[in-house]
């Protein structure tokens, strides 16, 4: 169980690094285009 949520734990953090990445990567990505 404790297993489980140490796995459960990365992923959330994982989705949410990723999805914070991906926001600003759209950011420079439309500063880049103008």
């Amino acid at each position: 169980m404790e297993t489980f949520s140490i796995v459960a734990a990365g992923l959330f953090v994982s989705g949410c690094a990723y999805s914070l990445l991906r926001v600003y990567w759209d950011d420079d990505a439309v500063n880049w285009l103008g």
